[in-house]
């Protein structure tokens, strides 16, 4: 490696983590094995059909004795880890898989394109990292715990004698193509797995990172913006049709949520903070991260400008900042998106967010790659 650099990489079959939450963690984790917290992530699938770990407006709070279990189980994983470090060697491929996502937007086809990077342990036991974005597959209906399509592609690699490590990517606007079921779920996760090659091309593995504060502005609802959104919320009042993701009735939801956008336009904090992380593993191969639910244009821009050839875009990436988009997707109001800040209590983004998250990620990425010398040489 030309570095000896330390970096933790952990990723969790959850929905998402609060931005306060991760850095809780991020600092115990850093402790813990004797690292900077900035050498540190901690990335989650956004498998909707786990326990809840971030406040959502109308829900319950998240469990506090399950909380204590993830903060646990994340330290136990980077402390094994820790003790266990090896040399390796690395290879890359990539690959696609097509007909299981649509973009849900645009109505046209998704981004299928896989990465996965290979290492091989100097005690023969094989690790594999593989980013895929796409939505879970099960909807807010299912009532039974799963880490959905996610788990089992890393069970398929668990049962072939290799470990998984599942990093999702730009989601925003990405969904399965298949119905929400349980039938589907293994067979997204079969396809996945099976269109990932076991080997790929060699590569130098090394580790620079990087990690960057991005404040993102919020805006208050323009008058015409606020009265529509009233009117909107306001058809269901009095309906007692159970939403299923909050067990709460559509009314009682709608009661809630007219108290809040009022309230919100004083009291709702104007700047919510969010990271972009990079980790370069090699010449070839880069992980850019951010804390939010990335549109696929927004990984666009990320990957046609980075100056590492194959840069895997991660979401869910150290928090959660809601969703990150194009001004123009955000003036899409139809999409269920544009209004899902309300449900994590926050002012919508103010615009040119999304343009500035990608430049955020560019430049994680491009300070971390300036940093290798194409003069050194491999060393352990």
């Amino acid at each position: 490696m030309y570095s000896r650099e330390r970096f933790t990489l952990i990723s969790c079959d959850l929905f998402a983590l609060s931005s306060s939450t991760v850095k809780a963690l991020k600092e115990k984790v850093a402790t813990a094995i004797s690292i900077k917290p900035s050498q540190v992530a901690i990335v989650t699938t956004g498998a909707g059909s786990t326990p809840l770990t971030t406040q959502i407006r109308g829900m319950p709070n998240p469990d506090e004795s399950y909380m204590r279990f993830i903060e646990g189980a994340i330290l136990e994983s980077a402390q094994e880890s820790n003790s266990n470090l090896s040399r390796t060697t690395a290879s890359l491929s990539t690959s696609r898989v097509p007909n299981i996502t649509k973009n849900h937007v645009y109505q046209k086809k998704a981004d299928d394109s896989i990465v996965s990077l290979h290492v091989r342990r100097e005690d023969g036991k094989r690790v594999s990292l593989v980013n895929f974005a796409s939505r879970p597959v099960l909807g807010p209906r299912n009532k039974e715990v799963s880490a959905d399509f996610f788990g089992y592609t890393c069970r398929l690699y668990e049962e072939s004698g290799e470990e998984c490590i599942y990093v999702n990517g730009a989601t925003g606007d990405i969904s399965p193509t298949g119905p929400p079921t349980f039938e589907e779920v293994a067979e997204v996760g079969k396809r996945v797995f099976e269109r990932s090659p076991r080997e790929g091309k060699d590569i130098i593995p090394f580790v620079f990172s990087n990690e960057i504060t991005v404040p993102l502005e919020t805006r208050t609802l323009s008058p015409e913006e606020l009265r529509a959104s009233e009117a909107e919320i306001s058809k269901y009042l009095g309906s007692n049709e159970i939403e299923p993701s909050t067990g709460l009735s559509q009314g009682k939801l709608a009661e809630i949520e007219l108290k809040w956008l009022v309230e919100a336009q004083k009291t709702a904090p104007s700047q919510i903070e969010s990271t972009a992380m990079a980790l370069v593993l090699s010449p070839d191969f880069a992980i850019a991260g951010f804390s939010g639910e990335l549109f696929s244009s927004i990984a666009e821009l990320v990957k046609l400008g980075s100056p590492i050839p194959d840069t895997a875009v991660a979401g869910f990436a150290n928090g959660y900042a809601g969703y990150i988009m194009s001004d123009h997707e955000s003036n899409l109001t139809a999409f269920e998106a544009t209004r899902a800040y309300r449900f994590f209590s926050a002012l919508p983004l103010s615009k040119g967010s999304g343009k500035r998250v990608a430049k955020a990620l560019l430049k994680a990425i491009t300070d971390a790659a300036e940093r290798i010398d194409p003069d050194d040489q491999p060393n352990d």
